[in-house]
């Protein structure tokens, strides 16, 4: 399959808009993924399905930005609320002693922040998707979103942005298809290229994408993107561009 360019990628792209209005519509749990209520974005006919899977801040103009793109290149692009409403604060973390972060990080960990109870469920998604006549299923994972897309090889392509320490040479040697590994500067070096030079040197190794984004913070293409400032604005137009090309590539 040929591979696209960002370049190419960028010519099919709507603009990025700072003020942002979803273009999808939702599922009501009952018909969602596994009982989530689900945002959809599916404009034509495809065959190929994207599960978009958030950071601990849960839904924000971001995700349906991000997803809406993903759309707009070909894919049904489904994002679940895989933590049924029960997200991190991100606005009250600055406000808490490190003991209190500590102990918040805890308790959303243990419920449904925990990546262990979430990963069959997840599983059950890709089922769920491929049960409706997807031919392939792939996945971009933001933060927490990324770490469950690194844990998960029956997905047949993994977008993993500014993901977390699960994300690592022994995750890696678990998958069987192509990764894009997007880390921004708040993740290990160390840990981000042992994952990638794992991939690497598998039969599509070649296919498989690592992007630093040195200038961003983590969650630059999530709850903290901030397209109102230049620099931020042009990290998450293009982390989107390299995404679309990645999948393109590979789905």
């Amino acid at each position: 399959m040929a591979h696209l360019t960002t370049t190419q990628a960028c010519e099919s792209f709507p603009p990025i808009e700072v003020d942002y209005t979803a273009k999808g519509h939702w599922l009501e749990a009952d018909k969602g993924l596994q009982g989530c209520k689900t945002y959809v974005s599916d404009p034509g006919e495809s065959k190929k399905a994207i599960l978009y899977i958030y950071d601990v801040g849960g839904f924000c103009p971001q995700t349906y930005q991000g997803a809406d793109i993903l759309a707009s290149q070909g894919y049904h692009v489904y994002a679940p609320d895989i933590f049924k409403g029960d997200y991190m604060d991100l606005k009250l973390m600055p406000t808490l002693s490190d003991d209190e972060k500590d102990a918040y990080r805890t308790k959303f960990r243990a419920g449904a922040g925990n990546l262990e109870a979430q990963r069959e469920p997840f599983r059950q998604m890709i089922a769920q998707l491929r049960a409706k006549g997807y031919d392939k299923v792939g996945a971009a994972g933001f933060c927490w979103g990324g770490n469950i897309v690194a844990l998960t090889p029956e997905l047949d392509a993994h977008g993993i942005i500014h993901p977390g320490a699960q994300t690592n040479a022994d995750a890696a040697e678990k998958l069987e298809h192509p990764t894009c590994l997007l880390p921004s500067q708040n993740e290990d070096e160390e840990t981000m290229e042992g994952f990638h030079a794992v991939m690497k040197k598998k039969p599509f190794g070649d296919k498989c994408v690592l992007k630093w984004y040195k200038d961003s913070p983590h969650g630059w293409c999530a709850s903290r993107a901030d397209l109102n400032s230049e620099k931020g604005y042009a990290a998450f137009k293009d982390a989107f561009e390299v995404l679309a090309a990645f999948f393109k590539a590979v789905l």
